[in-house]
């Protein structure tokens, strides 16, 4: 199965089976990427899962054991998913109410 190049979103093969759980996947990921917003991205250690909620990886604590630090962290479908920031990737950062940009090693504030 083939990804699009920027946000490695999956692609429906011509003959794949089950296409809806390719398709609801990417669903999920633009649901995150798009207009994005990030609930905190200061905790060490995974917060209690709300569906569809994102976050950036501060630490490896809980549930985040296998991520890696500055990652996107999404609840979905009841489990974590972690998503590799590309630099000039932006999110809104909801707990402190300032935009953010990834610089391809860190997220930087844009005020």
């Amino acid at each position: 199965m083939a990804d699009t190049p920027r946000l490695d979103i999956p692609e429906i093969s011509a003959s794949q089976s089950q296409k809806e759980v390719t398709h609801n996947l990417a669903l999920q990921m633009l649901d995150c990427f798009v207009q994005g917003v990030i609930r905190d991205k200061d905790l060490t250690t995974s917060p209690t899962g709300v569906e569809g909620h994102c976050w950036i990886v501060a630490g490896k604590g809980g549930s985040w054991s296998t991520a890696t630090i500055n990652n996107i962290a999404q609840y979905y479908n009841g489990a974590w998913k972690f998503y590799t920031p590309f630099e000039g990737m932006r999110f809104y950062v909801l707990d402190e109410d300032i935009d953010y940009r990834f610089t391809g090693a860190a997220w930087d504030d844009l005020t």
